[in-house]
């Protein structure tokens, strides 16, 4: 089956990868609302809280060296890329 050419990926429309769109986010502070409103959702149920508190208390980025010295954000984002 033949995509017709009106459907065909035009080769002077930038592809957007999922990194860029989050980068706009953050930039944006979309992602920052995101976050608060998880927080919110998380103060409300107390069982998953107090199982990413144990995750996040293991956490390598908040016991390495120079994890105080460390934005919010950056603290976040490090344990966003150790946890997932």
């Amino acid at each position: 089956m033949q995509i017709p050419e009106a459907m065909e990926e035009s080769s002077h429309t930038p592809k957007i990868c999922k990194d860029d769109v989050i980068a706009k986010l953050k930039d944006d502070g979309d992602f920052d609302n995101l976050r608060l409103k998880i927080i919110r959702k998380l103060k409300d149920n107390e069982e998953l809280r107090n199982e990413i508190i144990s995750i996040v208390q293991q956490s390598a980025a908040l016991n390495r060296a120079g994890a105080e010295n460390m934005k919010p954000r950056q603290i976040s984002d490090a344990i966003y890329d150790e946890v997932g």
